[in-house]
């Protein structure tokens, strides 16, 4: 699978990563739901599959999705712009995981899940599993930082 290298797009990912992005010269206004930065990991088989989604879901919605990362090790990075209200990119995003999960992937490669995939973290993993994790994170952080 080829992937065409678009410098603008570049651009906004080294800015994206370094927190440098001028939101204005990149085309993107300053509410906060015009960029926001998703990632997933899918079975190489399944690459192809998994970026004609993300096509038709940037369609559906009328958004601009940029997919860039480590295609050669299945793991995406994918950065929503200009979706307008939050409702659209909580759509957008659960779609964008719920397509990575049934495509045999994971919604989080190399990133961890944080405060931003914790919701959706169940679509991983079971409630045992999970209750687990708390459990664990219990011991180690009892004050919840």
């Amino acid at each position: 699978m080829l992937i065409k290298q678009v410098p603008e797009i570049d651009k906004i990912k080294f800015d994206i990563e370094n927190g440098t992005l001028d939101r204005s010269s990149a085309g993107v206004e300053t509410n906060p739901f015009d960029l926001n930065a998703l990632e997933a990991a899918v079975p190489l088989a399944n690459m192809g599959r998994f970026v004609d989604a993300i096509n038709a879901i940037a369609k559906r919605f009328n958004a601009n999705i940029p997919l860039f990362g480590h295609a050669g090790g299945g793991n995406l990075h994918l950065h929503v712009i200009k979706v307008g209200e939050a409702s659209r990119y909580h759509q957008i995003k659960e779609e964008v995981y719920r397509t990575a999960v049934s495509l045999g992937g994971v919604i989080t490669g190399e990133l961890g899940v944080g405060k931003d995939r914790v919701g959706e973290i169940v679509l991983n993993l079971d409630g045992v599993a999970v209750n687990l994790m708390r459990g664990i994170k219990k011991i180690f952080d009892p004050n919840n930082i």
